[in-house]
């Protein structure tokens, strides 16, 4: 599968920390940047130590401003079939719709924002409906990885996962 869209506003990752700790064990943090849709896919790694901007926490206009100009797009746009992983992409017109939609989608949901604003809904609820577009930035620590990258470079875990994994580990490998 080839992740055609990866843009580093929405998948990124640094090293913060890198160390050994008192047992031996080497302690990595990194910065991370992921689309808010697989955050949940991250939290799932109990074994990291992990903190993450709250969109309850940021202003209404901040987010939609974001999204209106550079929503998240998915990394792959994989035909439907059974089973949890696509294995083909989309191509041609499906694809050129598929992208216009999601756009387009991303453009009401800002509308949608801004109008639970005017009447006065408040920031917690009215910022999540643009959570499909945005990203998430957090600082992510753990001594134990392997695990984590042998699911997440899997062919058979979602493309914008497998982004992320890859960059941290790239990341890691370069570091000492």
């Amino acid at each position: 599968m080839e992740l055609t869209n990866i843009n580093p506003h929405h998948i990124d990752a640094k090293i913060l920390a890198d160390s050994i700790t008192p047992d031996g064990k080497r302690l990595t943090t990194f910065e991370v940047r992921m689309p808010r849709i697989i955050l949940a896919e991250h939290n799932t790694h109990r074994t990291h130590s992990r903190n993450f901007a709250s969109s309850r926490a940021i202003p209404v206009k901040k987010l939609r401003a974001e999204v209106w100009d550079d929503p998240f797009m998915p990394v792959y746009w994989g035909a439907n079939k059974s089973g949890m992983s696509a294995s083909e992409e989309l191509s041609g017109r499906n694809l050129k719709l598929a992208k216009f939609v999601w756009r387009a989608l991303s453009k009401v949901a800002v509308f949608g924002s801004w109008c639970f604003e005017k009447i006065g809904l408040h920031k917690q609820t009215a910022n999540r409906i643009l959570e499909p577009w945005l990203s998430v930035v957090g600082v992510v620590s753990g001594t134990e990885w392997d695990n984590f990258f042998k699911l997440r470079l899997a062919p058979s875990a979602q493309p914008e996962i497998q982004a992320l994994a890859r960059k941290m580990k790239e990341a890691m490998d370069a570091s000492t």
